[in-house]
């Protein structure tokens, strides 16, 4: 069942039982007490910054990355020239 069928597959059961999708959003969101949104922010700041701390750890590591587009030329490759590079890890 590709993505398109499903989504028309769960309007039919949704539409066929009666349910209003909007009213019941509107319902649930606002059961949503202040101090869950204001926790749930606190989350969404915390992964942003983990995100925006690997990126700056990734870029780190990926501007000593070379890339030899050249595949005939291999004789110009020495792994004894990328030991600093060989123990580099992402978190």
């Amino acid at each position: 069942m590709g993505s398109s069928s499903g989504i028309q597959f769960v309007h039919a059961v949704v539409c066929g039982r009666g349910w209003n999708v909007q009213q019941l959003a509107e319902q649930n969101f606002a059961a949503v007490t202040t101090g869950e949104w204001a926790a749930v922010c606190r989350h969404v700041k915390a992964v942003e910054e983990e995100c925006m701390s690997r990126a700056h750890k990734m870029y780190s590591v990926m501007e000593r990355i070379i890339i030899n587009a050249n595949e005939d030329d291999d004789d110009d490759y020495d792994d004894d020239d990328n030991d600093d590079t060989s123990e580099a890890t992402v978190c």
